[in-house]
C-alpha cells in the first residue's frame, strides 16, 4: 500500500495516478500568497495610504481565493479523469486527521514557548 500527503495540484504535476486510485480531498494544503510588511513602514505610512493597501488587499484576498478554489477544481477534474477516485475523506479520517493536527499544534505551543502560544491564540481568535 501506498500513501502520500498531497494537493491536488502537486498530484497532478507528479502524475499520481501512475501509482495512486484514491485522492481524498482533505484541503491540508491551500496554495496561498502572503505579504509581510514591515510594521515601523506600515505605521510611517498616512492613513489614506494604508486604507487603500488594505482595500486592494481585501479585493486582491477575495480574487485569489476564488482562483484557487477553481485551480482546486481543475485539480480534481484532472485527477478524476485520469481514473483516481476523487472522495470526501470519511469522519473516522477526517476525525484522525483533526486529531493529528491538534496534538501536532499542542506540541509545537510546548516548543515555541509563550510568543508561539500568543501566535495560535491569535489564529484561533479569528
Amino acid at each position: 500500500m501506498l500513501a502520500m500527503t498531497a494537493s491536488g495540484a502537486i498530484g497532478v504535476s507528479q502524475s499520481i495516478w501512475d501509482f495512486a486510485k484514491y485522492f481524498y480531498r482533505v484541503n491540508a494544503w491551500m496554495p496561498k500568497s502572503v505579504v509581510i510588511v514591515n510594521m515601523d513602514v506600515w505605521n510611517g505610512l498616512d492613513e489614506p495610504t494604508r486604507t487603500a493597501l488594505e482595500a486592494a488587499a481585501a479585493d486582491a484576498e477575495k480574487k485569489v481565493w476564488a482562483a484557487m478554489l477553481e485551480a482546486e477544481k481543475a485539480d480534481n477534474e484532472t485527477l478524476a479523469a485520469k481514473g483516481m477516485q476523487v472522495l470526501e475523506p470519511s469522519a473516522a479520517l477526517a476525525d484522525g486527521l483533526r486529531a493529528v493536527g491538534a496534538q501536532m499544534t499542542e506540541e509545537w505551543i510546548k516548543a515555541a514557548g509563550e510568543r508561539g502560544a500568543a501566535i495560535i491564540a491569535d489564529y484561533r481568535a479569528r
